[in-house]
């Protein structure tokens, strides 16, 4: 029996397997990319203060041995999203984009997801312990195009295995806060390499997605915990362990806080501010904060006069501080391993829950954009991929049918 080959079709096999060899991928088909020519729908800013838009775009190809691409099932939509999308950051943040990919726009946002590895690198770095078709989670550097699309392409290192525990919106609600609540806490706080056990801490703004985790993460740990809210948010900072709950809206709030003291750790969620706090006059080792001028700064005066003008704004209230026994300390959001790592077992050991207020479809992403917009949330705004109805949250089972009936 004769075997003809087609040479054309020969052709496109052996570039195939070049292609697939070039790029070191490694997919549920061995090592060839058996969809890197794949397009896929993400939502994009292609102007700053511009509403985000649903685009047609090419699927990232992984070009590091340390990257992971992942099939987005869920990912939530934080202040900073918004907030990016009318140019927050785009000074500074945006010259670190146009470094690593040579242009700043179109955007995609979107901090933090959930899903299944599509395809990796060949690192040996973590490839025993992420497999393709395995459920991840992880966050997105800021750097980098985000979740807000059918696929994401991240380092391995932002990624590790979803606790089984957890559904893809629970999961997502939980990594950016989660991650920015443990760098506040443990790296820019210092409770990295001390003990927690018996520290008295302030958490401000508690009942916020930042705000309710750092009081999971510190009572995890059997710190004292204090917390701040609003009156109608009291009950549920509550049965989140806080020890002592402080009103905002009482006449006597600032001398109640006072009278509580000294502090170990405030840390401030709530965007008091640093002269609010000096201004208050609050006993505390040390006090850390969200609210920081250092984007801001960069967009009003460049990269260059942006951090001149941080450097005088950090330093002169700490003169301030340290005279008070105090130091002020700027927090930001660390993607590192150590953070999802300590997150994950908190979580499987029913010391961390998610809060999940609403969630949306992906074609409803505008609308969940407009609610964080306007505030006064209790818990995470979610995008669930699978989700097809609007405005309401899947009732418990909706998940699970919509998975069997996708294959996945």
């Amino acid at each position: 029996m004769k075997i003809q080959i087609k040479l054309p079709i020969l052709h496109k096999q052996l570039l195939y397997f070049e292609h697939a060899l070039r790029r070191n991928y490694s997919t549920e088909h061995g090592t060839i990319p058996h969809k890197i020519l794949k397009r896929m729908d993400a939502w994009q800013i292609h102007e700053y203060c511009s509403e985000v838009q649903l685009t047609n775009t090419r699927t990232p190809i992984i070009n590091s041995p340390n990257d992971v691409l992942i099939k987005v099932e869920a990912a939530s939509v934080n202040p900073l999203d918004v907030a990016m999308s009318n140019g927050y950051g785009s000074e500074m943040i945006g010259f670190l984009r146009k470094i690593r990919t040579g242009s700043e726009l179109p955007l995609t946002l979107g901090r933090d997801f959930s899903g299944k590895v599509i395809s990796k690198g060949f690192s040996p770095c973590k490839s025993k312990e992420l497999q393709v078709g395995q459920q991840v989670w992880g966050v997105v550097p800021v750097h980098l195009q985000g979740s807000h699309a059918e696929t994401v392409l991240v380092p391995n290192a932002v990624v590790a295995p979803q606790p089984s525990n957890l559904n893809p919106v629970e999961a997502t609600s939980l990594m950016y806060a989660g991650v920015t609540a443990w760098s506040a806490l443990y790296i820019f706080g210092g409770l990295l390499f001390r003990s927690i056990q018996g520290r008295r801490a302030l958490v401000l703004g508690a009942s916020g997605g930042v705000g309710s985790i750092a009081v999971q993460l510190l009572k995890a740990e059997n710190a004292v915990v204090f917390a701040s809210c609003s009156t109608d948010a009291i009950p549920f900072v509550q049965t989140l362990g806080a020890d002592v709950v402080y009103n905002y809206n009482d006449p006597d709030y600032v001398e109640i806080v006072k009278s509580n003291g000294p502090y170990d750790i405030i840390l401030d969620a709530a965007g008091l501010g640093p002269e609010d706090y000096l201004k208050n006059n609050w006993n505390c080792n040390a006090y850390v904060t969200l609210t920081i001028p250092l984007l801001k700064n960069g967009d009003q005066y460049g990269i260059f006069g942006g951090l001149l003008s941080s450097a005088t704004q950090f330093v002169l209230p700490n003169l301030k501080a340290v005279s008070q026994g105090s130091t002020i300390r700027w927090a930001l959001f660390q993607p590192l391993p150590q953070a999802i790592e300590h997150i994950g077992k908190l979580v499987s050991n029913g010391k961390l829950i998610p809060t999940v207020s609403e969630v949306y479809g992906f074609n409803d992403l505008q609308k969940a954009y407009e609610r964080v917009g306007s505030g006064h949330l209790r818990g995470k705004v979610v995008i669930d991929m699978l989700k097809q109805s609007d405005g309401l949250t899947p009732v418990k089972g909706e998940r699970e049918e919509n998975t069997k009936e996708e294959g996945q």
